[in-house]
């Protein structure tokens, strides 16, 4: 499943997951229910290279540096 993931093999990544959602227990089951949820968000995700992770650290970094000055 994860090389699948790393690969960004969609189709053999759900196919993994739904030929496996009975046999894995039952909070396996649970996290499958969820991709399956939100397969198409995954999917999207795979295919394009768009990412927000630089615009989100920038935010974290503003909030640590806010929450460390605290009481300054």
């Amino acid at each position: 499943l994860l090389f699948h993931f790393q690969e960004k093999r969609v189709g053999e990544f759900f196919d993994l997951i739904e030929e496996n959602r009975s046999k894995v227990n039952h909070y396996f089951q649970t996290v499958f229910r969820t991709f399956l949820r939100h397969k198409q968000y995954i999917k999207n995700a795979l295919e394009t290279d768009y990412s927000n992770a630089k615009l989100e650290a920038t935010n974290k970094l503003i909030k640590d540096i806010k929450r460390l000055g605290f009481g300054f």
